[in-house]
């Protein structure tokens, strides 16, 4: 018999953010789970936006959400952002952090995951809805794989731009109330790769939509790509330029007109 020890299991590090707990307009939250994996959130800077029409609630007007993991090699991303309520986004979001560990491994562990979910949701008569994007990165093959429900992005951010591995983009909603919608058969799924430095990013439609409805207006993957080297290729302070031009606007267009939540992870 080897004298050897078996590794144990690798720990986990998760950070859960949820909406309800951000809901000073114009101020947001801004963490670091490692050296290269940081959030952030905010339920925006304009107390009287356009967005309001579609909450659920004017006294919990924040209903975005952020989980962030790193287990060994693997690091997870997901955001999402509810509608007509926070229920669907938290409470999925909270659901999802308790299935950790084990960061899946592979696309069907993720849909697997996502399958799981359901059982575990408490019942919810609300009528929110919500966008879901899950990526998950494995820094040692330089692989990754997700899904996405709605309209939240996923790029990779390096010195030659901003780039979306999700194709498109559907108007699938899921919602607590009905756990079925969590069905990974009709979620887009995206597979990518990424190099060494490279900064991979999900973030809720609050920041290339800061100008409620208008995308031209907003932060554009144009502008994302050039904050990258004005933070210097950091991820903390590339996060803090992209959310604060999010809340402040672009060329004097309005910002901060939508809740936003971001998480990047360092390649």
């Amino acid at each position: 018999m080897s004298g050897r020890l078996a590794a144990g299991p690798e720990k986990l590090r998760s950070a859960l953010e949820l909406g309800d707990d951000h809901i000073e307009y114009g101020s947001y939250a801004l963490g670091r789970l490692s050296a290269g994996t940081v959030w952030a959130i905010s339920v925006g800077a304009d107390s009287a936006s356009p967005s309001l029409r579609s909450k659920g609630d004017a006294r919990h007007p924040n209903e975005d959400a952020l989980l962030a993991a790193e287990q060994g090699d693997r690091v997870l991303l997901a955001v999402a952002d509810a509608h007509f309520g926070r229920e669907s986004s938290h409470d999925i979001s909270r659901e999802l952090a308790s299935r950790l560990p084990p960061i899946p491994a592979a696309p069907d562990a993720l849909a697997a995951l996502l399958r799981r979910l359901s059982p575990g949701l408490p019942p919810s008569g609300s009528a929110s809805q919500t966008c879901l994007l899950i990526a998950v990165y494995d820094r040692a093959t330089r692989q990754g794989f997700g899904l996405s429900f709605g309209d939240s992005t996923f790029a990779i951010v390096d010195d030659g731009g901003h780039r979306q591995p999700i194709a498109r983009r559907r108007s699938h909603y899921v919602s607590s109330a009905g756990p079925g919608s969590l069905n990974p058969a009709v979620a887009d799924t995206f597979v990518f790769a990424a190099s060494r430095g490279d900064l991979l990013l999900a973030y809720t439609d609050g920041i290339d939509e800061c100008h409620y409805g208008e995308p031209e207006t907003s932060v554009t993957p144009r502008i994302m790509a050039d904050l990258w080297c004005t933070a210097g290729n950091e991820p903390e302070a590339y996060v803090r330029h992209v959310v604060e031009l999010a809340l402040a606007g672009v060329d004097g267009h309005p910002g901060g007109q939508d809740n936003l939540a971001v998480v990047a992870a360092r390649a």
